[in-house]
């Protein structure tokens, strides 16, 4: 008897085991839904947004996580996404440059540029059929001639595409989250934009060196900076700046942080968050 109770007492602990194994995920980041219709729905539709971007990614990259609140997030793998109180983050991941050697010294004979660490669409925030796509560019400056500092720039952007919604709000953010202390050396926005839909091209200058990329902002882009010179955080929050909101209008949001280390010090790891709203 006691031996059958024992085998029985096994099945049970093995049957919960399996079942905790099998159970969707929910760590504060939603429901992991990767696997059901919907979800599959959602990646195939966010899959095919990043690749029209120039982001490239296969659908078997990418998760689908449920929210509390209905919305789905689609995150492409090695990011790691957590709920914020306000929106969302992650963190780059790590990487080395695309430019090998010349991250290693200075030369004379070599001008200084940006050299891309990375890039990637990394997130679609689905609310309803409306989706924010949020992607980031990061580089290291090689050959900048500074024998006591490195330079950093990151690029974070994202559209808002409105599928027949109204768009309400929406938000990007970047801020150091780990590695050697950073000072702002320039940012872009350096003010608030308010104007029509049209162009509007970033850039900033570091030792010398520009960068930056053209996008399209419409009514207003206000811009927040944590104060100092520390890189703390660095916000582009748009809206219709008290105008009439008008359906099925994508709208965009963007910046770029130049940025300084002290030399050798690591790389550092940036955060990104986001969230935008839509409404029927």
């Amino acid at each position: 008897m006691r031996l059958a109770r024992a085998v029985f007492a096994l099945g049970l602990l093995l049957m919960l085991v399996a079942s905790t194994v099998v159970a969707p995920v929910a760590a504060g980041n939603g429901v992991d839904i990767t696997n059901t219709s919907e979800g599959r729905a959602k990646i195939k539709a966010s899959a095919a947004s990043f690749n029209a971007q120039g982001s490239s990614v296969s659908e078997a990259d990418l998760v689908a996580l449920k929210q509390d609140d209905g919305a789905i997030l689609v995150v492409r793998k090695g990011y790691q996404v957590i709920k914020t109180v306000d929106g969302y983050r992650t963190v780059t991941p790590g990487g080395t440059s695309k430019s090998g050697s010349q991250l290693q010294g200075t030369s004379a004979l070599t001008a200084a540029s940006w050299s891309l660490l990375g890039s990637a669409c990394y997130a679609a925030l689905w609310r309803g059929a409306a989706h924010m796509d949020a992607c980031h560019r990061r580089y290291k400056m090689a050959s900048d001639g500074d024998a006591t500092k490195d330079y950093w720039r990151i690029d974070l952007y994202a559209t808002m595409f409105a599928e027949g919604r109204y768009l309400d709000w929406g938000w990007v953010a970047a801020d150091r989250d780990a590695g050697p202390a950073l000072s702002f050396v320039d940012w872009s926005p350096d003010a608030d934009i308010a104007q029509a839909c049209g162009s509007y091209g970033l850039n900033i200058t570091v030792v010398g060196v520009g960068g930056g990329f053209t996008t399209t902002f419409c009514e207003l882009n206000n811009i927040s900076k944590s104060a100092g010179a520390t890189v703390g955080w660095f916000k582009d929050y748009w809206d219709w700046d008290g105008g009439i909101a008008h359906r099925d209008r994508d709208r965009r949001v963007a910046l770029e942080v130049g940025a300084s280390s002290t030399q050798g010090t690591g790389t550092p790891t940036w955060g990104l968050s986001w969230n935008f709203s839509a409404s029927d």
